[in-house]
């Protein structure tokens, strides 16, 4: 045991002395702090969308009014002129641009959602069915209460008259529902079960990317030192070990430089604010390394030659990225990735 600490401080000593490593070790704690920098106070890039009401009164003033002023992700701007409205939507100012029919009050009143609304949509853009949401999210408020309440006054046993009830306490019951988290509402929270702050999703997505950098960086390390494990090997530094003690000093090669690598991850997830107790972390990033240790000896012992191993490191990381949630967890949408993913490395960082 002894021996074997020996070995991983010499290791340790060694990968010290190479400056190119040592700037890597720094850069990332020092590129995860000016990310963390730049996504604070910073409001995210909106969508921009054009609005043109050929009727500027009722229902369509208020739902414009709404779609102006509630919104940070998709900024909707009030045109005056239709054909300023096409201007910009053509020179991709707006990403589109919607046009209230002159009926557009009359048709709502009546429940009807045919042709309330012309769209100019730039060709390039591909947020047009995004921004169309939110569109239809402020009709659907008038629309579904105009609704109901037809369907209500054309039953008999549901009208006014034989339940009792007014028009004016069913409208103030539908909005209070409509507003109201009785009905049903979201929350956003983070694995320790936290609640999230909306209002900087994109900031926290942002730096949530940084563990899979951090699991990347580790990985890479290991690239590292199974490259110099062939070149050690072939040099014939280990001929002179015997018995278990041999691969465990071959292993200790490769676990020395991830653990470099863990250190310059655990500064980097606690410059990002995203550390989960100090325990923890230092855990999760140990067994990592261990798993990234055993993974690619295994693979250093298939593959005999260095240069055939060097080919799959760019399969290894491809497949890591798309497989595995370093960015984006894909399983959400397909779930066998799930089952693949546990192929890479990388995955093992998450569990």
């Amino acid at each position: 045991m002894k021996q074997l600490l020996i070995c991983n401080l010499l290791f340790i000593k060694r990968n010290l002395k190479k400056f190119s490593f040592i700037l890597l070790l720094i850069s990332i704690p020092l590129l995860c702090y000016l990310l963390n920098l730049s996504t604070k106070g910073k409001a995210p890039n909106s969508l921009k969308v054009g609005l043109y009401l050929m009727d500027n009164s009722g229902s369509a003033k208020e739902i414009a009014d709404n779609l102006t002023q509630n919104y940070e992700s998709v900024h909707f701007e009030l045109c005056d002129d239709l054909s300023v409205l096409k201007r910009k939507v053509v020179a991709g100012t707006y990403e589109c641009g919607y046009v209230f029919t002159k009926d557009f009050n009359e048709k709502l009143a009546k429940a009807k959602c045919k042709h309330l609304v012309t769209i100019y949509a730039s060709p390039s853009t591909i947020a047009s069915g995004i921004t169309s949401e939110y569109l239809f999210s402020e009709f659907f408020k008038d629309y579904a209460y105009n609704k109901m309440s037809d369907y209500l006054l054309s039953d008999g046993k549901a009208s006014p008259e034989k339940t009792g009830y007014s028009l004016d306490e069913l409208k103030n019951n539908y909005n209070y529902y409509l507003n109201s988290e009785e009905t049903f509402s979201f929350r956003y929270v983070n694995p320790s079960k936290g609640e999230i702050d909306t209002s900087i999703l994109l900031s926290s997505f942002t730096l949530a990317s940084v563990r899979g950098l951090v699991a990347l960086l580790i990985m890479f390390a290991a690239f590292i030192g199974v490259l110099n494990l062939y070149k050690d090997d072939q040099n014939k530094i280990f001929y002179s070990f015997t018995g278990i003690f041999k691969p465990l000093a071959k292993m200790a090669e490769i676990f020395s430089i991830t653990l470099l690598a863990s250190v310059s991850g655990l500064i980097a997830v606690y410059v990002c604010g995203l550390g989960e107790g100090i325990i923890r972390e230092i855990l999760r990033l140990l067994v990592y390394s261990v798993i990234c240790s055993i993974y690619f000896f295994i693979l250093y012992k298939l593959i005999k030659n260095r240069y055939v191993f060097a080919t799959i490191i760019p399969l290894l990381i491809i497949g890591s990225v798309i497989f595995c949630p370093i960015f984006f967890d894909f399983s959400t949408i397909l779930p066998v990735i799930k089952y693949i993913s546990y192929v890479f490395v990388p995955r093992y960082y998450f569990l």
